[in-house]
């Protein structure tokens, strides 16, 4: 190996018969190109008898074989039935080896004897030699799989119309017909790969794949008929793992064909001893007798009780011996080893499991090699062996863990341990723990424990506790070691997690580090409510820093100054003094940042890299949540104070220190976080400096930023001097973030600061963005005017207020004008009602304190109102200025309304005028300088829609305007109005009686109600009765009489009406303003 050779736990190996004296490889073993077998079935017609002789000489006749060869020989010879075989193993398995070997012995009598008799079978053949068609789907024919086999029975003629023309599938008559009675051995291999290609030959509606399948069940079918076909077929879903899915449903089809009418057989047990003499006929030219296996099974023996005694396993010695006993020369572990990963889809079963048996064997012969090996065993690889690394085991994945852990030169994790321990057992416990990591599949529990390691490694001459501290020191040490349930340990392509992350620290790029030490501090001082500073820079470089806009934290590197170097040329070198803030603290814990941060950048990186259901995330976590925890302290550490502007002790302006005490809290979820920009705010209130609500003592900051205005003295903001009593206010918030005394405020407080000086009259707001500091000259007197309310009619509750005119005001007013005098009236209530369009005020200051200013005209709104009610010919509208106004026009057209007619009373709207159903009215009042416009929609009846006749007439539209009354009423003939007519009050019902006496009309009144609640008389009238108006009138007075009631409420309702005339309806329902709607729907004519 590529380790030296150790004596053995430091004692002199005692006298164990090594497999390297005691047995003899084949040259071709030793050779690092192994001669190859004949291992494609393609080759078996070819195969010459002395090729066959040496075949069978290195290998062993298994169960499988022995089960095909006494039924393929009985099915040959006319004695059985069963003639379709499939070898269901997974791909090198030993399915086509065991085609190979019973090709050879059906062509060949003799041959099959001597196998037969070598394997102490008894099979009757008398069969002579058999023809044998060898198809490969991996050699594909132009005459396709039907013309191939049979070209190879020797009578391509008979199946050329198959496959000349384009593929046809023979039949089962073709098939029998083309074998017949002989003795015939079709063996099909590597189906699935043809298949796959078959699929992408379009043939009519289907593909070539698609007439394969039809060709083979025919085959099948035949061979069953026949008495003396077999056909032998590899397992279709384990033959070709890297078929694609296209293909699945068409090998899925021929597998249930074969299934039909096939025997299974499995070529090898993998599960059992014969492993064992498959590897030692094909790799061992010379095996010593039973005394010298003997022996070793005793050494062995020892050695494993000696390891039960030190508690470190747990093995009956005495099973073991029996184990060793049959598997000689090798470990009995190596069986159980193996099997944990041949399910691995890149070994290939038997085949993988010979080569790489035969590599270790190589290994363990190699020369310059100790003769120390009594039983070979996995843990005897040399990953230092290009070809066992690259190519015989299935490491593609676990490279880079051979590479760091195993095997690299002496350099690797477990080489380390074979120095430490002055032996290899660190590299054969790393070989048997890889081994046991190379399994694959969905309920694959790869890994051993550490008894079950060092079981694998007792041998004579070696103490258990050897094994068993390698084991602990490689476990402690490799990369690439994991940790699973019950305590086992395997291999796994990523680096276990404490290794990982620390390698992820170290080698962790600089520029990174301290990239993720800015962004942590600027997270931590991150201005969430941007009260006392809007921007973090963390550690900028002296050149970056821009303190133009909103006021900044700074956090810098401390150094061991006072105040800090960087910190002191900020202040001394840049104007803006006051718009920033440092926060510093210990240089010794600063120190401390970038290993935690390293360790919290390694944890993170390798959060990102892992898949959300890796079952390491929770663990990572763990320590992402514990390295930022540990960050943040660091940090509580380091900067643990502010530097602010102002003045110091000795009068000098400059930075001042303030203690910052930081305090890293945990949330529930197991994150920390600190809370950098509370800890500053705290600071600075403290000290100060910061003031959290400068309204509440605005009157001295008012008096800090301009100063005496009577003297003409500035203030911290504000020059001195008359000439500069009015100056832009961006001087004022410039000026603030230069002048060091001036105090901090949040975000608008030095604005809300002005809003209370300009309201208290300290201040006025001037043109231009400038404000001016008094003292002003005395204002004039003002009039303020507040509408309280306002009625439907326009009548407005007005406030009358005088401003700036002393204690004692007087308030003059003249209504429907705009000018006024103190010759007016003077006001005696100062909230009252008008209905007035305009009233001029003027305040007085009877003390003369304050000049008369200009008078106020207070101008009323104009409103537009309208009604509308039904006339014969249409609608009547009115029209309403609220409170009143000069003029209305309007215009039902949709015209502007000033531009319309001048209103001088009701007007008359018709269906004619309507669009979409209404007629749209615009109007304007107007009054001198007052206007107020309003637009209406008068709706007019549509006609409503009418459903459709039997004749399927559907009695014309359905949205179609009605006619007005006076255009469907003939005014000569009787009419009678059917329409309910209530009249709900004693005048509405003399109105009716009155109405039916003009137009000498008569009405049937269903009920009349004389009175009101429990006094009142309710009479029903029968529904033939009529009355004319002089005769209900009578009715309803004789009823007032009798109650004693002369003047009770009457109220009535009214069904129908009959007038002599068209001419007395259209009266009545003029007087009435009776809205008819449709009068096709209530108007009837003899």
């Amino acid at each position: 190996m590529g380790s030296p050779a150790f004596i053995l736990g430091g004692r002199t190996p005692p006298l164990l018969t090594t497999v390297r004296a005691a047995c003899k490889p084949f040259d071709s073993v030793l050779r690092s190109d192994p001669e190859p077998d004949i291992e494609d079935i393609a080759q078996v017609i070819e195969a010459a008898e002395r090729e066959a002789d040496a075949f069978f000489a290195r290998n062993h006749v298994t169960g499988g074989m022995k089960q095909l060869f006494e039924l393929g020989i009985a099915r040959l010879d006319g004695r059985s039935d069963q003639a379709v075989f499939t070898l269901t193993q997974a791909m090198g398995g030993g399915k086509t080896h065991l085609m190979v070997s019973f090709g050879l012995i059906a062509k060949s009598p003799s041959l099959r004897q001597q196998v037969l008799d070598g394997a102490s079978l008894k099979a009757p053949n008398g069969f002579g030699a058999a023809k044998v068609v060898a198809i490969s789907g991996r050699q594909p024919s132009d005459r396709y799989i039907w013309g191939e086999i049979a070209h190879q029975l020797g009578k391509g003629a008979e199946f050329r119309r198959f496959w000349e023309s384009g593929a046809s599938a023979p039949g089962e008559a073709d098939w029998m017909k083309l074998i017949g009675d002989e003795p015939t051995l079709i063996m099909l291999d590597e189906l699935a790969p043809y298949l796959d290609y078959a699929q992408t030959k379009e043939l009519g509606q289907g593909t070539l794949a698609n007439v394969v399948t039809y060709a083979l069940a025919n085959l099948f079918s035949a061979a069953v008929k026949l008495p003396r076909c077999m056909v032998v077929v590899s397992n279709l879903s384990a033959a070709y793992q890297g078929a694609s899915r296209s293909i699945a449903q068409t090998v899925a089809n021929l597998s249930q064909e074969v299934r039909r009418s096939a025997k299974e057989i499995t070529p090898v047990a993998l599960n059992s001893n014969e492993i064992f003499d498959i590897l030692r006929r094909r790799l061992f030219e010379r095996m010593p007798g039973p005394e010298v296996v003997d022996r070793v099974a005793s050494e062995y023996a020892k050695a494993m009780d000696e390891a039960v005694r030190s508690r470190t396993v747990a093995r009956t010695p005495e099973q073991y011996a029996e184990e060793v006993h049959r598997c000689y020369p090798f470990h009995p572990r190596l069986r159980d080893l193996v099997a944990l990963f041949r399910n691995n889809e890149k070994f290939r079963q038997t085949r993988g499991l010979m080569r790489m048996v035969s590599r270790i064997v190589k290994d363990v012969y190699t020369e310059g090699r100790a003769d120390t090996v009594g039983l070979i065993g996995v843990q005897h690889m040399d990953l230092n062996d290009s070809d066992m690394r690259n190519e015989v085991l299935p490491l593609s994945d676990l490279q880079e863990a051979v590479a760091k852990d195993i095997a690299d030169g002496g350099n690797s994790h477990a080489e380390t341990v074979d120095r430490q321990v002055g032996s290899d057992a660190g590299s054969q416990a790393a070989n048997v723990i890889l081994c046991a990591s190379l399994m694959r599949g969905v309920d694959a529990k790869a890994g051993l424990t550490k008894e079950q390691v060092i079981e694998c490694l007792v041998a004579p001459g070696r103490a258990p506790d050897e094994f068993a501290g390698a084991f602990d020191a490689l476990v402690k040490d490799a990369w690439y070691i994991h940790r699973g349930a019950g305590e086992v340990v395997y291999f796994a392509p990523q680096e276990n997690i404490t290794k990982r992350l620390q390698s992820e620290a170290d080698k962790a790029p600089q520029p990174r580090i301290d990239e993720g030490i800015q962004r942590q501090l600027e997270e931590v001082f991150r201005a969430r409510q941007g009260k006392v500073y809007a921007e973090v820079l963390a550690l900028p470089e002296l050149g970056a820093i821009d303190l133009s806009g909103q006021r900044k934290l700074i956090a810098i590197n401390p150094d061991t100054k006072t105040p800090p170097e960087l910190a002191e040329k900020l202040f001394s070198g840049l104007v803006q003094k006051n718009n920033f803030l440092i926060v510093t603290g210990s240089p010794t814990y600063f120190l401390n940042l970038e290993g935690a941060m390293r360790r919290l950048y390694a944890a993170e990186k390798v959060l990102r890299e892992l898949r959300a259901d890796d079952p390491l995330r929770s663990e990572v976590e763990d320590r992402r949540n514990t390295a930022e925890f540990d960050f943040l302290t660091q940090v509580e550490n380091a900067f643990n104070r502010v530097w602010y502007p102002g003045r110091k002790p000795d009068r000098s302006l400059g930075l001042i220190e303030a203690k910052l005490e930081l305090r890293t809290a945990k949330g529930k979820d197991g994150r920390s976080s600190l809370d950098g920009e509370t800890a500053v705010e705290a600071a600075l209130v403290k000290a100060g400096k910061y003031n959290p609500n400068p309204e509440a003592s605005a009157d001295a900051i008012i008096q800090r930023v301009a100063g005496n205005p009577e003297t003409n003295q500035g203030g911290l903001l504000w020059p001195d001097g008359s000439g500069f009593n009015t100056i832009p206010w961006l001087d004022i918030t410039t000026k603030a973030k230069e002048a060091a005394r001036f105090e901090w405020f949040p975000p608008g407080g030095l604005d809300a600061v002005k809003r209370i000086a300009v309201t208290s009259g300290k201040w006025r707001d001037a043109e231009n963005g400038k404000v001016r500091r008094g003292p002003f000259p005395v204002d004039k007197t003002r009039v303020s005017v507040t509408p309280e309310s306002r009625s439907l009619d326009g009548e407005v509750r007005l406030s009358v207020v005088a401003l700036d005119a002393g204690q004692t005001p007087r308030i003059h007013f003249a209504k429907g004008t705009t000018t006024v005098s103190t010759s007016d009236p003077e006001m005696t209530e100062l909230s009252f009602s008008t209905t007035d369009l305009r009233i001029a005020f003027l305040a007085v200051d009877p003390k003369g304190v304050h000049p008369t200013g200009e008078p106020y005209v207070w101008r009323n709104e104009i409103t537009i109102q309208h009604t509308v009610s039904p006339s014969a010919d249409g609608k009547r509208v009115e029209l309403f200025a609220r409170p009143s106004a000069a003029t209305i026009r309007y215009t039902l057209n949709g015209t502007l309304a000033r531009e319309g007619t001048v209103y001088d009373g009701s007007f008359l709207v018709t269906p004619a005028m309507a669009t979409g159903g209404s007629v749209l009215l615009r109007a304007i009042a107007i009054d001198g300088d007052l206007e107020g416009e309003e637009t209406f929609h008068i709706p007019m009846t549509v006609r409503p829609s009418r459903p459709k006749n039997d004749d399927g007439d559907d009695g014309g539209e359905g949205t179609d305007m009605p006619p007005t009354l006076r255009d469907f009423v003939d005014e000569a003939k009787p009419a009678t109005l059917v329409l309910d007519i209530r009249q709900s009050s004693t005048e509405d019902f003399f109105s009716l009686v009155t109405a039916l006496k003009a137009a000498s009309a008569e009405a049937v009144v269903p009920q009349v109600t004389v009175g009101e609640s429990t006094a009142a008389l309710s009479m029903r009238l029968g529904g033939d009765l009529r009355l004319k108006g002089e005769g209900l009138s009578a009715v309803v007075e004789a009823v007032r009489a009798s109650m004693g009631r002369p003047d009770a409420t009457v109220t009535s309702a009214v069904k129908s009406v009959s007038f002599p005339t068209g001419r007395d309806l259209i009266a009545f329902v003029d007087a009435l303003k009776v809205d008819v709607g449709d009068p096709r729907t209530c108007v009837t004519q003899s």
